[in-house]
């Protein structure tokens, strides 16, 4: 039994050398053992040099129209024929502007026909009253009532064809915009579910919201834009918010397009850009290098070793995402702006 497991000791001794060997002698699979641990990097920062010079501020708002809504309009009555499209998508509109008109068949004709006789009722009337002045012994008042009793009926026939007349046109309730044609009105015959233009409504105001201490006064007129278009605009109003701790005011302010309203309407937004008084000859960093503990300002400045120390500041005004600084820093140093 003794012998058997020296044997068997022997054959596994022989083996693992064997293995051994054949491994170290194998150079194509020897493989490098490779560190998880990355090899050490220095730190970096975004840097910005403080900088002296002129600074062109100015007051950037976003313009949003208040009371801008659509308003899809239908057809009065089942299968109208198309007579005329007087408006194209794109084009402005304004209160009372025809936009579709229905065949009427005779409507039309028949309220001339009627207005007609109105006239021709007027005139008997003047024609009685001369002949009662030429002739006092004839009464002809009998004449005259029957006749205005015949103007009345008239009037009525007329106010209700014209009415009904009304529902032959698709006519604009104020001043927009026409966003949208239906096709089917190309195809001559409509129905009152089929919806066939729709226009956008608005008043031409817009609102804004600023902390900005620029001297907005009512009345102030501004060209605002949208793409390649320019708009005149007139502060109507200025709403003042509470303080907040910080010594900023919110301000909404409204504005009006004084013209072209109808054009107007189309934008939802509108862009201002308002020009202040250029600040010369001042220390300014980006404002986002600024960081506050307590009541005081920081930045953090880099040294020639890549160093860095956070150094307290005096900042003056803050315009277009620079701050000025009254003291702390000198032109040329380097401040981590991330």
């Amino acid at each position: 039994m003794l012998r058997k497991l020296k044997k068997l000791c022997l054959m596994a001794g022989t083996a693992f050398f064997a293995v051994a060997f054949t491994g170290c002698g194998d150079e194509e699979h020897y493989e490098k053992p490779k560190t998880a641990i990355e090899e050490y990097q220095p730190w970096t920062y975004d840097t910005v040099e403080v900088a002296r010079g002129d600074i062109e501020p100015a007051v950037e708002l976003k313009l949003k129209a208040t009371e801008n809504e659509k308003k899809t309009y239908y057809p009065l009555l089942d299968e109208m024929e198309v007579e005329a499209i007087n408006v194209s998508v794109g084009d402005a509109v304004s209160q009372g502007t025809v936009m579709v008109t229905f065949k009427s068949g005779d409507l039309g004709e028949k309220i001339e026909q009627y207005k007609t006789r109105l006239e021709e009722d007027e005139l008997l009337i003047n024609h009685y009253g001369r002949l009662a002045e030429i002739d006092k012994n004839t009464d002809y008042s009998e004449d005259i009532k029957l006749i205005r009793d015949d103007m009345n009926i008239c009037q009525l026939y007329i106010q209700e064809m014209e009415a009904r007349l009304e529902g032959y046109n698709i006519v604009a309730e104020g001043d927009g915009i026409v966003t949208e044609i239906a096709q089917i009105l190309y195809y001559g015959v409509v129905g009152s579910q089929n919806g066939v233009v729709t226009v956008k409504y608005g008043t031409g105001e817009f609102v804004a919201s600023t902390e900005d201490g620029f001297d907005f006064k009512e009345g102030d007129i501004f060209e605002a834009t949208y793409a390649s278009a320019v708009i005149d605009v007139q502060l109507t109003k200025i709403e003042t918010d509470e303080e907040s701790e910080d010594g900023s005011v919110m301000k909404n302010l409204y504005f009006q397009a004084l013209k072209d309203i109808g054009s107007v309407v189309s934008y939802d937004t509108v862009y201002l850009n308002i020009r202040k008084n250029v600040i010369k000859d001042v220390l300014y960093i980006p404002e986002k290098a600024l960081f506050k503990i307590g009541e005081k300002y920081y930045v953090y400045t880099m040294d020639d070793r890549n160093m860095k120390h956070g150094v307290e500041v005096t900042v003056g005004d803050t315009e277009n995402g620079y701050a000025i600084i009254k003291s702390g820093l000198s032109e040329g140093d380097k401040v981590v702006i991330d």
